[in-house]
């Protein structure tokens, strides 16, 4: 059975979100919690809460405990982008982009 969890517009550029994702991949629940804690690494804030949110959603709706799934797959995709400028000399602005992500996690249990 699968369970899905979706986290949109996280303000977090995809590829650091993407480092993070590659780690918790084909994991226990449980474990990879308790990993996240201890990785010193922004993202892992937003990824612990969304397994966590998942295996919250799979306890309640489908009665499986969280010893019992594992990460089958987390997906990292770009959402839309702030745009902003930086003034510079002689009147002129340098463009810059603040991007957000599209986290997606599946459990299988």
């Amino acid at each position: 059975m699968e369970i899905k969890a979706i986290a949109r517009n996280v303000r977090m550029s995809p590829r650091k979100v993407r480092l993070l994702a590659t780690v918790v991949k084909h994991t226990n629940v449980a474990d990879t919690l308790i990993r996240l804690q201890h990785i010193d690494r922004a993202a892992s804030l937003p990824i612990a809460k969304l397994i966590a949110s998942a295996a919250a959603n799979a306890m309640q709706v489908h009665k499986i405990a969280a010893t019992a799934l594992t990460i089958k797959n987390i997906t990292v995709d770009g959402a839309g982008a702030f745009k902003r400028f930086n003034p510079v000399s002689r009147g002129a602005a340098h463009a810059y982009k603040k991007r957000n992500s599209h986290i997606t996690v599946v459990l299988e249990g």
